[in-house]
């Protein structure tokens, strides 16, 4: 699993960081189904905030606030997608929330790390989240995101 993230991140690594972002969203990141594009591509932008700290030396409390800024959006992003998938009876739903659990719990462990000061590496916080999400989009959003797209579907009300 480890070399096949590899590979698949490889493809976004050198031809999308800068000197401002660590992950761009590009046309190879698309789920053909405009709203979880959008919400994707604002993951992204609170995702280069976390790399801005870092390239800024921002402290552990400066890098917190901006990744529960991002843990606070995760979770209204995985919300809308059960929302979707619940309510347009997709097939994958199950497996689909396991990931958006795991992705959380993983993420929640990260948050206490840097709440109880321990020694932590952002650029490696980084490398795993930027794996996990071009992860997630290309082998389960896009799935998800084509599947919505075909059936037209609403997107549900925000809560």
């Amino acid at each position: 699993i480890a070399l096949e993230l590899k590979n698949i991140t490889n493809e976004y690594t050198s031809s999308t960081v800068n000197i401002d972002n660590y992950l761009t969203f590009t046309k190879a990141l698309s789920v053909d189904y405009e709203p979880l594009d959008n919400q994707h591509k604002k993951w992204i932008d609170l995702f280069n905030k976390i790399y801005q700290a870092y390239i800024n030396k921002s402290d552990n409390a400066s890098v917190k606030m901006v990744l529960k800024d991002l843990v606070d959006y995760t979770i209204w992003h995985f919300d809308f997608e059960n929302r979707m998938m619940e309510k347009y009876d997709f097939q994958g739903y199950l497996d689909h929330k396991v990931q958006h659990d795991d992705i959380l719990n993983e993420v929640s462990s990260i948050c206490s790390k840097l709440d109880n000061n321990e020694e932590i590496s952002i650029i490696n916080i980084l490398e795993f989240l930027k794996k996990w999400l071009i992860n997630h989009i290309l082998k389960t959003d896009l799935i998800l995101g084509r599947y919505l797209k075909q059936i037209k579907a609403v997107p549900v009300a925000e809560k």
